[in-house]
């Protein structure tokens, strides 16, 4: 199940085993943001299964049964819902709505619906499905899956707890090695020097990143930077040919932070990403930026 992506997502492996696994705490609903990672529906139908497997005593021949007939789209709890022509439509929730409203044919089980290309949700798709998580049943969860969360509606992204996959074959093809070599200086730096780092952004950093698609990129290496970091504590050190040569300032920095600071921090990068998505000062982004991520601690 999830084992199989540790290696490729582990940050996606270690907060799912934390918080449900450990913690017990599961959500009425999910939204995965898969960067159009290759095996983005792989690792939705392992969560589904995971999912699937809480609170149950199951034999290994049980569990690889559930597999099975989730691998198949043939076990009875478990829904997936996929664009019908260009758009899911209303009428597709309806019908969902309707059949989970029947008993469950698992005892106690967890009934799951799974809505990919949850972008592509319709208007009246969109109010229907916000009404179904704004009355969440016990034991019914929803995944809603889609590449990037800012082409969601906001009413709906609110209900859901995120997760965000990382695609590391993407940022290689897109992003040149000089502007790696940036934003890695600009991590090392603001990694020493704080809120201080104001006044103290490089001239390259000023140079080449003078535009909100400039800034989208670098931040986007730096959710990566800062992602490998946290795979470096996990003793993954097979890192991808763009960030090799800073594999020294990857472990000083995993060796200086624990795990949960580092979560802390991809969340803020996360959210200065986001913020991206509107028309801001980037100035003063990135000085707001530079406090909002000095004030993390551990």
């Amino acid at each position: 199940m999830l084992d199989d992506f540790i290696d490729t997502q582990s940050e996606f492996c270690h907060t799912v085993l934390q918080a449900i696994e450990k913690n017990k705490k599961i959500s009425h609903a999910y939204f995965i943001e898969t960067n159009a990672f290759a095996k983005g529906r792989e690792l939705v139908l392992a969560f589904a299964k995971f999912l699937l497997c809480q609170n149950r005593s199951l034999k290994e021949e049980e569990i690889i049964r559930l597999s099975h007939l989730v691998d198949q789209n043939n076990y009875p709890d478990l829904k997936i819902i996929e664009p019908d022509g260009q758009w899911i439509k209303k009428e597709q929730l309806l019908d969902l709505q309707a059949e989970f409203k029947t008993m469950s044919e698992v005892p106690n089980g967890m009934r799951i619906y799974i809505i990919f290309e949850a972008d592509k949700l319709n208007r009246s798709a969109a109010n229907a499905m916000l009404k179904f998580l704004e009355e969440p049943e016990d034991n019914i969860i929803a995944i809603l899956v889609g590449k990037h969360r800012y082409q969601m509606i906001d009413t709906i992204i609110s209900r859901c707890q995120i997760f965000t996959l990382i695609n590391h074959d993407s940022l290689e093809e897109e992003h040149p090695h000089e502007l790696v070599d940036v934003v890695v200086d600009f991590a090392m730096d603001l990694s020493r020097r704080g809120s201080a780092m104001i006044a103290y952004v490089s001239s390259k950093w000023k140079q080449m990143i003078t535009t909100r698609e400039n800034y989208l990129s670098a931040f986007l290496i730096l959710e990566d930077f800062y992602d490998w970091v946290l795979k470096y504590q996990y003793g993954f050190s097979s890192l991808p040919t763009y960030f090799q040569k800073f594999e020294k300032d990857i472990h000083k920095i995993a060796k200086n932070n624990s795990n949960d600071v580092i979560i802390k921090k991809l969340e803020v990068i996360r959210n200065y990403i986001e913020r991206l998505q509107y028309n801001v000062n980037l100035n003063l982004f990135l000085d707001s930026f530079i406090l909002s991520f000095s004030e993390v601690k551990s």
